[in-house]
């Protein structure tokens, strides 16, 4: 149908006869009623992400996983809901070293350069005092060129497990950490500003091309008064 009027309007205007275009009416489809759109089905809470430390607590328990691979594991989960980095995008990008060098400031944060970012955005991201001493025991001993985890294998083995959601009927995957983040973040009032900036998440326009740079530490207290007091258990 789409190609037919297209074909008719075309005729009209090579041969100059409008004729032709008034036998589009007669194409168009009826109007239909547009479907309300609703909010997103998935639901990541506080208490799925404490379950999700509990399992990756019982699979080293019961030798499912080894100490390492936990370690691992538990710190992406806690890195992941904190900040709502993009999981395969910028998660599974970061390296030692650049944890290291966040964790050598005052207000540690890391920062993500264009190419470790979806839509090539340089930012910084706040490090929560409650991952300081998981980093630090990740990074322990190692190159700083090494990448901080193995993206690969926690996402199978999660994509294997599938642990259920508690408020939705769907499985946990990775992207659900940054879902957390952006939800819980409505909850605690998280600074929209501040909020968009760190997930690059809804920051085109002139004032984000043109006239917004903030700085890491600014970055960091504003961040802080928000999710000071969210601990989620390692």
């Amino acid at each position: 149908m789409g190609f037919a009027i297209s074909f008719l309007n075309h005729l009209g205007r090579v041969t100059m006869n409008p004729k032709y275009s008034a036998f589009t009416v007669y194409l168009e489809l009826p109007k239909t009623k547009k479907t309300r759109k609703c909010v997103t089905s998935r639901i990541v809470t506080l208490d799925d992400i404490s379950t999700m430390i509990e399992r990756i607590n019982e699979a080293e328990r019961t030798d499912e996983i080894s100490s390492d691979r936990a370690m691992q594991y538990r710190t992406v989960i806690l890195l992941g809901a904190y900040t709502g980095q993009r999981s395969e995008a910028t998660l599974s990008k970061i390296t030692v070293g650049d944890v290291r060098k966040a964790l050598g400031t005052d207000k540690p944060c890391m920062s993500i350069p264009s190419d470790k970012d979806k839509i090539r955005m340089a930012h910084y991201v706040p490090i929560h005092p409650h991952l300081i001493e998981p980093l630090s025991c990740l990074i322990s001993g190692r190159e700083n060129d090494e990448l901080l985890s193995s993206y690969h294998s926690i996402n199978m083995w999660l994509k294997h497990k599938k642990f259920p959601l508690s408020r939705c009927q769907h499985h946990f995957i990775l992207g659900d950490l940054r879902k957390f983040a952006e939800q819980h973040g409505d909850a605690i009032c998280w600074n929209d500003s501040n909020r968009s900036y760190i997930l690059t998440h809804g920051v085109s326009g002139v004032q984000w091309a043109h006239y917004k740079s903030p700085l890491p530490e600014y970055v960091y207290d504003v961040y802080m008064h928000a999710w000071k007091n969210i601990i989620l258990e390692f």
